[in-house]
């Protein structure tokens, strides 16, 4: 008896191989629908290895799964973004890290790059950048957004964003006792004037920066500051 074709289940089977898994990812960010949304992004092109919304559990994460590159918030508190990045270039110096954030910041991107990220991109990017972004970073160039303002000669926090040039010295004192961890009644202690006055500041400062929520504001302070110090810029 003469054998016949193999059934298609069969005969199919070497052909049917699942193709190998793009390199290996792992998403931190505090907003769980940024996260879900990059990972739909990326996938299946970039396998997501797992997302994270806090430092603490970045690190527990990395310490089971496998990756490749991490993307990272900066924006982080409690640890700080920067804290974090430090922790993984030290246990994980192999690690490529993206920084993907909401901040355009020439301070905090030379900062993140000077404490070893390989990237830097504001979320403001568009999918295409971010894929071409993580294909530079992952074969081992480094990648900076060019929606991120060229280097800068100015020392503190005008050198942070653009729009901190238009504040007035009183705004960025505001700030910077701000970014070391005063609440607004601290603030106002410190400097001699009425919550009143620091409200209307902070209000001020919230305009002139763009930024949307008094939430916001703390994190953005706490990173400038934290840029200031562990940068390659001077002092305030």
């Amino acid at each position: 008896m003469g054998s016949g074709p193999l059934p298609p289940s069969i005969a199919g089977v070497e052909q049917a191989q699942s193709p190998e898994p793009g390199p290996r990812l792992v998403i931190c960010d505090d907003e769980r629908l940024v996260a879900e949304g990059l990972r739909g992004t990326l996938e299946p092109e970039y396998s997501v290895a797992g997302i994270a919304a806090s430092g603490a559990e970045l690190m527990a994460l990395l310490g089971t799964a496998t990756a490749d590159c991490v993307l990272l918030e900066v924006g982080l508190v409690n640890p700080s973004g920067l804290e974090v990045l430090k922790t993984i270039h030290a246990l994980h110096p192999g690690l490529k890290v993206l920084v993907l954030t909401i901040y355009e910041d020439r301070l905090i991107a030379d900062t993140c790059l000077h404490l070893g990220a390989n990237g830097f991109m504001p979320k403001s990017a568009t999918a295409d950048e971010l894929k071409e972004a993580l294909r530079q970073v992952l074969r081992g160039d480094r990648y900076v957004s060019p929606r991120v303002p060229k280097s800068s000669h100015r020392s503190g926090l005008a050198a942070a964003h653009l729009a901190m040039r238009g504040l007035t010295p009183r705004d960025q004192e505001i700030m910077r006792l701000m970014g070391d961890g005063a609440r607004p009644a601290e603030v106002a202690a410190e400097l001699g004037i009425s919550r009143v006055t620091v409200s209307l500041h902070l209000k001020q400062i919230r305009r002139r920066l763009g930024v949307h929520s008094a939430r916001e504001l703390v994190r953005y302070a706490v990173l400038v500051a934290a840029s200031v110090e562990n940068g390659t810029y001077g002092g305030q």
